[in-house]
C-alpha cells in the first residue's frame, strides 16, 4: 500500500479487492476464483499494516479452482477473518482450506466466523480490535 492511510481499491477479473484503513481487507467474490486472484488478494494482505482484518463477502462467489486453493497456503495469516454469505457448502470448503492456511504457517491460527452480513462482520473486527494480537 503506498500509505496506511488511504483507501486501496483493486479489481482483479471479477473480485473486488479494497484496503479501508486502518486496518480491514474487504474481498469482495463475484463468480469463479482463479489462482491469480488469490495472489493478488495475497500481495495485498503482504502489503497491509502488521494487524489486520479481512472481510470475505462470498453471496455470489461461485466456485474455487483447484490452483486457487493451493495457493491459500500463500496467504499471510490476519488476524481475524469474517466470511459474509457463504453457503454451508462454502463453509465447509473455506473451513478446509482454513486447516490448510494453519498447517502452512505452523500452527499460527486466525480466528475466523460466518456472518449473514457485512454489518455482521464489521461489529465482529471491531470486537475483535479490542483483543490481543494473534501469535
Amino acid at each position: 500500500m503506498s500509505t496506511e492511510d488511504q483507501i486501496v481499491e483493486e479489481v482483479v477479473g471479477t473480485h473486488t479487492f479494497r484496503f479501508e484503513p486502518p486496518d480491514v481487507i474487504v474481498a469482495r467474490f463475484i463468480g469463479d476464483v482463479a489462482e491469480e486472484q488469490i495472489r493478488a488478494l495475497a500481495l495485498m494482505f503482504k502489503r497491509a499494516p502488521e494487524r489486520i482484518y479481512g472481510i470475505m463477502i462470498t453471496d455470489q462467489l461461485k466456485a474455487i479452482s483447484s490452483a486457487a486453493k493451493k495457493a491459500i497456503k500463500d496467504m499471510p495469516v490476519a488476524d481475524g477473518v469474517a466470511i459474509v454469505g457463504a453457503s454451508r457448502q462454502m463453509q465447509f470448503v473455506i473451513s478446509l482450506l482454513n486447516k490448510v492456511l494453519v498447517i502452512a504457517h505452523l500452527g499460527k491460527n486466525a480466528p475466523i466466523t460466518f456472518v449473514q452480513t457485512e454489518d455482521e462482520a464489521r461489529r465482529w473486527v471491531e470486537h475483535l480490535r479490542g483483543g490481543p494480537e494473534v501469535k
